[in-house]
Order: structure tokens, then sequence, then C-alpha cells
């Protein structure tokens, strides 16, 4: 619930924190994957 007041006072910030997650959560989805390859 704090995180959506924060995200109403600055949606802008939320959103980039947002797309910053998503894109560390990519990348660390493919270093697993391309480890698991190698193997």
């Amino acid at each position: 619930m704090t995180t959506f007041i924060a995200w109403i006072k600055n949606p802008t910030k939320s959103i980039e924190n947002l797309n910053s997650f998503i894109l560390k959560a990519k990348i660390e989805t493919k270093v697993s994957y391309l480890s698991d390859t190698k193997l």
C-alpha cells in the first residue's frame, strides 16, 4: 500500500524502478539460461 501512495506522488520514478527491475530480471534469466546450456 505504501508503494501505491509513493507511485501516485511520483509515478515516473516508480516506472523507472519497475523497468530497471524487469531488465535486471531478464538479464539474470538470460545468464542462468546460458550457464545451463554450457553445462
